[in-house]
């Protein structure tokens, strides 16, 4: 998995590193000149998972570890996060219509049918 371009305000100075779709297609590209491989890019998460994830993990983190100093703070302690969590999940099991959090980079041998492995061909180069 790595992070695509909303990752930068998720993870502030830990997230300067993203891919777009487009990068990852010339990485693979170069790839399977070199090797004999099939691959795919998979979008994981979406609107839903980037602005549950700002609220109740990003800024709480940002503000009440850095600003106000509280190392004790732990995100995941907050009231009702987990069903945050879950619930913006479970809206977002089909993200690939939209811009997401992350991309899933899928590598396998040529031995394996990659498409029959995840079922879809929307989500392939």
């Amino acid at each position: 998995m790595v992070p695509a371009s909303k990752c930068l305000w998720l993870y502030l100075w830990h997230g300067y590193r993203q891919y777009s779709k487009k990068n990852l297609s010339n990485i693979l590209s170069q790839l399977k000149k070199d090797f004999n491989i099939n691959s795919a890019i998979v979008p994981i998460g979406g609107s839903n998972s980037f602005w549950t994830h700002l609220k109740y993990i990003t800024i709480p983190i940002y503000f009440k570890k850095f600003i106000l100093n509280d190392k004790q703070f732990k995100w995941y302690d907050q009231k009702n996060v987990q069903e945050k969590v879950v619930e913006s999940v479970n809206k977002e099991l089909d993200c690939n219509k939209e811009k997401p959090v992350f991309w899933a980079l899928v590598v396998t041998s040529k031995n394996i049918n990659i498409k029959n492995f995840l079922k879809t061909n929307d989500v392939f180069n």
